[in-house]
């Protein structure tokens, strides 16, 4: 039975959201394939806005006159049944790129009150471009779904689309927080904001009053110096706490509202923003390039003459169900893995492939020859899973003498190297675990790990993203053997489960210790973000 496109499965899983018949596991995939995919991301940001127009029931709040409020449905807002069929009409057609605005009329209802909860989602986080975060500051990536909250960062620029239509981009240094679906505060930075018609009264409020937007394009900038309103398509209008009567804003015209001070009159000036649109272009002609710096990275790699084995999944042979690795070590020909069950599956970009594992049984065979004084084992990764037990990275069969047990322990969070050791007639195991890693460096996001291993001077090391997380030395250090393996799994003397959940799409073994500035040069060069 052929596996349902990622496409195909997210609007199943959005719809089952909508009927809030979502399971923890389900939401926990969609949110997955939010990351992966603004195709994706889009289609979940037009289908919650529709769901909010058709769920526009509620009482109303508190609104300047005229000015309606459509707010988006808390997360576990559930549809009603007669509006499924409509839904998935919505989907079919957002998929053939109409937008949401063309699938449904405006309603004319009012909207239901903003839930409580705050994990309620309002947004979710498209692009990412170029922004550093302050120690201490929520540090959001591509896909993340964002309820009430403040987002504060020093520079670069942030891609958003609301569930309710609008879509904005930040940029900093910025400290923009978002309040509800339609109304937000910007205290810092730069902010420009397409809002459709069904988002009608927008509200940006700052220091020196209040923005209400009424289906247009603008642009604002909140300086020590003020607050200036840049309006682009339509018409906007901007309040002070002194004002009876709101100042109107039309297209071309901007306005200073200084801290002090009658407001100062001016032209707009579109090139002080970075519109969403260029942020989608900057975003594709970022990810080209990154996927060319690291192609240009992989080649120097896989031709290195320490490389043992070195896959990165993108030929596989479809009669034989195995992927081509290359090796440039002692070993001259070509290391093939054998895929057994796990599916193809995008990797850190787009165009980039990876192969994701999720079931016990998944995992690819290969066998790497030969006895080895020193290993570096690295690999990117993105786990979905970190439930409390072994997750394999690579692991050799068995517990024979020199076997390579290279994984993540769930239980403390540590990447853990282990190899068998003989003890006269019995053998033992090694296991030698790095630091523990925070949930939020491993879980849901992709991951450099890295482990080197040096008999001759007895000492492992691991890192993650080029970052050392631990330095052992060993009493006994044994040369090692990997012989067959499993990449993601274990073939064990034992009926413990070891299986990886998440993607892979790099797996590299080198017959030497790499150095810290050679593993940092790997994690920069391949990093998706």
């Amino acid at each position: 039975m052929n596996e349902p496109s990622p496409l195909s499965r997210a609007r199943d899983l959005i719809l089952r959201w909508c009927d809030d018949r979502i399971t923890d596991g389900e939401t926990a995939e969609l949110e997955t394939l939010l990351r992966e995919s603004p195709e994706i991301s889009r289609l979940f940001a037009e289908l919650a806005h529709v769901n909010a127009t058709l769920e526009n029931l509620g009482p109303a709040g508190a609104r300047v006159q005229g000015c309606p409020t459509v707010t988006a449905p808390p997360f576990s807002l559930p549809c009603n049944g007669w509006m499924r069929p409509l839904l998935s009409l919505a989907a079919a057609l957002i998929l053939l790129g109409i937008p949401a605005a063309l699938v449904l009329q405006r309603q004319t209802g009012n909207a239901p009150e903003p839930a409580s909860s705050p994990a309620r989602s309002l947004a979710v986080v498209n692009h990412i471009l170029g922004a550093t975060w302050r120690a201490g500051d929520q540090v959001l990536r591509p896909g993340d779904l964002i309820g009430p909250s403040r987002i504060r960062f020093e520079s670069g620029l942030l891609q958003l689309q609301f569930f309710n239509g609008v879509q904005a981009v930040i940029e900093g240094p910025a400290d923009f927080e978002i309040l509800s679906a339609e109304e937000s505060f910007c205290h810092r930075g730069r902010f420009h904001a397409i809002v459709p018609p069904q988002a009608n009264c927008f509200r940006v409020r700052t220091a020196q009053g209040e923005l209400i937007d009424f289906g247009t394009e603008f642009g604002l900038e909140v300086s020590p110096d003020g607050a200036e309103v840049h309006v682009f398509d339509g018409e906007v209008a901007f309040q002070t706490d002194d004002d009876r009567i709101p100042t109107r804003l039309g297209v071309g015209r901007a306005a200073l509202i200084p801290t002090v001070g009658r407001a100062q009159p001016r032209e707009a000036n579109a090139d002080l923003f970075a519109s969403y649109r260029e942020v989608n272009q900057m975003q594709a002609m970022s990810t080209e390039k990154r996927l060319a710096e690291w192609y240009q990275s992989s080649l120097f790699w896989r031709t290195h003459p320490a490389t043992l084995a070195y896959f990165d999944f993108e030929e596989k042979d479809y009669l034989t169900g195995t992927f081509r690795g290359e090796t440039m070590g002692p070993y001259r020909d070509p290391v093939a893995g054998l895929l057994v069950g796990a599916q193809l599956h995008q990797g850190r970009w787009p165009g980039k492939a990876g192969l994701a594992f999720s079931r016990t049984s998944d995992r690819v065979r290969i066998h790497v020859p030969g006895t080895h004084r020193a290993l570096t084992l690295a690999a990117w990764i993105r786990v979905d899973n970190l439930e409390p037990r072994r997750h394999a990275l690579l692991m050799s069969d068995g517990e024979s003498e020199g076997s390579v047990h290279w994984a993540l322990d769930g239980a403390t969070q540590r990447l853990s190297f282990g190899a068998s050791v003989s003890s006269g007639a019995s053998a033992s195991q090694i296991a030698i675990p790095s630091e523990p890693l925070a949930t939020a460096e491993l879980l849901d996001q992709w991951a450099f790990l890295a482990t080197s291993y040096d008999a001759d001077r007895g000492t492992v090391e691991h890192s993650i993203n080029g970052r050392n997380i631990g330095r052992s030395l060993l009493e006994k250090a044994p040369s090692l053997r990997i012989g067959v393996a499993d990449i993601a799994n274990w073939t064990s003397p034992s009926p413990e489960d070891a299986h990886f959940e998440g993607v892979i799409d790099e797996l590299m073994i080198f017959s030497v210790p790499l150095t810290e500035d050679q593993l940092v040069g790997i994690a920069r060069t391949g990093r998706p973000y």
